[in-house]
């Protein structure tokens, strides 16, 4: 409902300094649009990203998508979704193929001209994805937090358009129940890490355990999935406050991954205090724990 482009300029400030290219895509806000028009939306921006990027020095060849708590989820989505229909096109392909003559040859041009199985792009083009204390799981824990915020069953069931299960990453991944789906599956996906602090209260940091055991299922080599916490640190610390108090370890880890993921040469963590040294007064941001609603 609030989701804002802006709450990721310090992680692009620290990216920049280390000779990083950034993409803040917005996305719209319910009650604007249901989930299912966010996702479009991050679709569309890492479209376009590809497709323009390099008029802005950046490399199409080397693009890393990240996202913190609703952006993780929604990014998730928008590339599990693409996945998705990439299967279902194959799929329908091979189903065709059985067909004799004329017939299976109309059926096959129809299938590459389905626009809802046509993608331009393909998340196997993506070097690496991020997610940062996000709802990876729309379970009871998640459910439960929502209503701490005051958000009732009904209302939450509006925002995901009445159809909440659709857009589950972690029902997403247990759809694929047999060895060959999931072979499918994993083999379409980058590299991916999970990040959280173990004190998050809007988003309990469990939801991401339970993501990554269930991902850790699909994806059987070690290296291309990873799980990091934070003691201590809340929904807001790893992109926000942690930075504010000239705490990095967030974005320091986030851009090993993305040194190891791509094939930049020459990428060094920037050692700049004008870009990593506290932006405020510690009790300031010990103040804005206690006052921020996350």
């Amino acid at each position: 409902m609030i989701g804002y482009k802006m709450w990721g300029t310090l992680l692009a400030k620290a990216f920049t300094a280390a000779g990083i290219v950034v993409v803040i895509p917005d996305t719209r806000n319910y009650p604007l649009v249901y989930v299912q028009g966010m996702i479009d939306d991050a679709d569309m921006a890492i479209g376009w990203t590809m497709k323009n990027i390099a008029q802005y020095g950046g490399d199409p060849t080397n693009i890393v998508v990240a996202g913190q708590s609703a952006g993780g989820h929604i990014a998730s989505m928008a590339m599990f979704r693409k996945i998705q229909r990439k299967i279902a096109r194959e799929n329908a392909i091979a189903a065709a193929g059985g067909l004799t003559g004329a017939e299976g040859g109309e059926e096959r041009k129809r299938i590459l001209e389905d626009e809802n199985l046509t993608e331009e792009w393909l998340v196997s083009d993506l070097k690496g994805f991020a997610a940062a204390s996000s709802p990876l799981s729309l379970d009871t824990l998640i459910t439960q937090s929502f209503q701490r915020k005051g958000f009732d069953e009904k209302m939450v069931d509006r925002m995901f358009g009445f159809e909440k299960d659709l857009y589950d990453p972690l029902l997403t991944l247990k759809e694929f129940s047999t060895v060959e789906e999931r072979g499918k599956f994993a083999k379409e996906l980058p590299p991916i890490s999970i990040y959280h602090g173990t004190e998050d209260k809007t988003v309990p940091n469990e939801v991401s355990e339970a993501f990554y055991r269930e991902l850790s299922q699909v994806v059987t080599d070690e290296k291309s999935v990873s799980y990091v916490t934070y003691v201590g640190w809340s929904h807001t610390d790893l992109t926000v406050e942690g930075p504010m108090d000239g705490d990095h370890r967030f974005h320091k880890d986030l851009f090993d991954d993305v040194n190891k993921w791509t094939s930049f040469q020459n990428l060094t963590w920037s050692n700049d205090p004008r870009v990593h040294d506290r932006l405020c007064p510690h009790f300031m941001v010990k103040l804005s724990r206690l006052l921020n609603p996350f």
